[in-house]
């Protein structure tokens, strides 16, 4: 249930990224973080972090990383990033496989 998850959440992802970006890449407990981050997200339930719901994440996604690299890195310069590794193709849409792929070169920007 969407509205669950986002409850979980509560409505607040930066709890949810900060605890992704403790973990490790690949391992279980994490892996299982960033399903839940996605289907938070992917509210429709088709599938993809796609429309608004894109736009939402990148920009709470940035906000965590500007947060936690500081103010000496532009907002757009980080949503730029932002989007370039979750989106690599560019199409405003995020599967899971490219959450996946991409969330933890996002977290790892601020060097830990």
């Amino acid at each position: 249930d969407v509205n669950r998850e986002q409850n979980q959440m509560g409505g607040n992802p930066a709890k949810l990224l900060k605890k992704i970006d403790a973990g490790k890449e690949g391992d279980a407990k994490t892996e299982k973080l960033v399903h839940k981050l996605f289907v938070g997200y992917d509210k429709d339930k088709s599938g993809e972090i796609d429309g608004a719901e894109f736009q939402q994440f990148i920009g709470d996604v940035t906000k965590y990383v500007r947060s936690e690299l500081g103010s000496e890195y532009e907002e757009e310069a980080i949503r730029s990033w932002v989007k370039a590794w979750l989106d690599p193709n560019g199409n405003c849409k995020i599967t899971l496989e490219e959450l996946q792929a991409g969330i933890h070169t996002v977290l790892d920007a601020d060097g830990d």
